[in-house]
C-alpha cells in the first residue's frame, strides 16, 4: 500500500512514485544478476586456471630437484681438478673441470653453488 508524500518535502521529491520504482527495480536487479552471474563464472574460470598454474608449477620444481636429490644421495662421487673459472652475464658462476672415470678423462660445466672460491688446479668433489 503507497502512501502519499506531501508535495513540500524536498527530502523525497527526487523520488519516484513507489508503485513506478518497484517494478523498475524487478527488472534492473534481473538484469544485473545475470550480468553478475557470467562475472562470477569468469572470476572462478581465471581463480582455476592460477590455480592450476601453480600446481603445475610446484609440480615442476619438486620434477626438477628430486633426481638432483638423489643423486646427491646415492651417486658415485670422484676426485677433480678446476680448470678454470668464469662468471657469466645471467649471474651464474660457472667451474670447468676435469675428472677421471674408469681411465677417462671428462670435462664438465658446473655452475658453483657454494660461497667458497675457486681457482685453478683447485681439488673438487664432483657427483656423477
Amino acid at each position: 500500500m503507497a502512501t502519499a508524500l506531501p508535495e513540500n518535502d524536498t527530502d523525497t521529491a527526487w523520488l519516484p512514485p513507489f508503485e513506478h520504482a518497484a517494478n523498475e527495480d524487478t527488472v534492473a536487479l534481473a538484469a544485473k544478476k545475470s550480468k553478475l552471474h557470467v562475472l562470477y563464472i569468469r572470476a572462478a574460470g581465471i581463480a582455476a586456471l592460477w590455480l592450476v598454474i601453480i600446481g603445475v608449477a610446484i609440480g615442476g620444481m619438486v620434477a626438477l630437484y628430486h633426481p638432483a636429490d638423489v643423486l646427491l644421495r646415492t651417486g658415485d662421487r670422484v676426485q677433480g681438478r678446476v680448470l678454470n673459472y668464469s662468471h657469466r652475464s645471467n649471474g651464474a658462476d660457472i667451474l670447468y673441470v676435469e675428472y677421471k672415470i674408469f681411465g677417462k678423462l671428462r670435462f664438465a660445466e658446473i655452475i658453483k653453488q657454494s660461497s667458497k672460491q675457486y681457482n685453478a688446479g683447485d681439488k673438487i668433489t664432483v657427483h656423477i
